[in-house]
């Protein structure tokens, strides 16, 4: 193993390719900016939407009202699988999320931490409406320190992803996922006024590119409760097929929910896929 700083490991690195004849990866790009154009994440139905926001939409719009440099903390869940699937990332700009772990309750404490350690810069927080509840006093921490934390709270009445799971492998047998079935949660615009946070709600995705530039233009931290729909599929994403006969195949990244047609998807492949039975 080698052990060194990192950056004088990275600096040492470049300086050393800079004789050495890299492989052509021109064919290679290509075709993935082929793939991201034949198989978008913000689909255009999104953008049509009439009730409700959907998240992938949500992101997409909040992206392009982003200064760059800034730093964007997500919760785990829908708010990290919509925001890292379809954010446009500027110059400058870090996205933090605990990738791996999904600890609920990571957002407000890694917003707090990074608004602090950004001199009290703007930080923009996406959290769940499940996930915020884990470390809820955080929002006095947020007051006490006059932190310009933009909270937006993705609510889809509980736990979207878990949902989801139940959906697709227990035939909608929900459990501890939602106020019908054990998890309940408050109105956050109250509660974030209790706090003395200015609060509002976006219920709609009419003039939503207006709402959200209010938010981000008004001083001081601010809850923005963002209504999602309760059964918004998370697309694409790795997940395994069950069979009629019961089985359950475990599908490789490449091959993604919701499953392409066989013909298109031998189509795309440019190594020979994994054989499934």
């Amino acid at each position: 193993p080698i052990q060194s700083d990192a950056k004088f490991f990275i600096q040492t690195l470049l300086e050393n390719i800079k004789n050495t004849d890299l492989p052509d990866i021109s064919e290679w790009l290509k075709y993935c900016n082929r793939i991201k154009k034949a198989y978008p994440i913000v689909l255009p139905e999104y953008k049509k939407q009439k009730k409700l926001v959907n998240s992938y939409y949500f992101t997409d719009v909040l992206s392009d009202l982003l200064r760059e440099n800034e730093i964007i903390v997500t919760a785990n869940g829908t708010a990290f699988t919509g925001t890292l699937q379809s954010i446009k990332l500027k110059k400058g700009q870090r996205l933090i999320s605990n990738i791996g772990c999904a600890s609920m309750g990571y957002d407000l404490p890694a917003a707090i931490g990074a608004c602090i350690a950004n001199n009290k810069k703007r930080v923009i927080c996406i959290s769940g409406d499940g996930s915020i509840q884990m470390n809820l006093q955080e929002l006095q921490t947020i007051v006490n320190y006059k932190l310009p934390i933009k909270i937006f709270i993705l609510n889809n009445e509980g736990y979207l992803a878990i949902r989801n799971t139940q959906d697709g492998y227990f035939a909608g047998r929900y459990y501890g996922a939602d106020k019908a079935h054990g998890v309940g949660l408050p109105d956050m615009v109250k509660i974030g006024r209790a706090y003395g946070i200015k609060s509002l709600r976006i219920k709609n995705q009419r003039n939503l590119k207006e709402k959200l530039q209010k938010v981000l233009d008004t001083p001081g931290p601010v809850i923005c409760d963002i209504m999602m729909p309760p059964k918004q599929p998370l697309i694409p994403k790795v997940t395994s097929e069950v069979r009629p006969d019961g089985r359950v195949i475990s599908k490789p990244l490449e091959d993604m929910f919701p499953f392409l047609e066989r013909e298109e998807f031998y189509k795309n492949m440019i190594i020979e896929p994994l054989k499934e039975d």
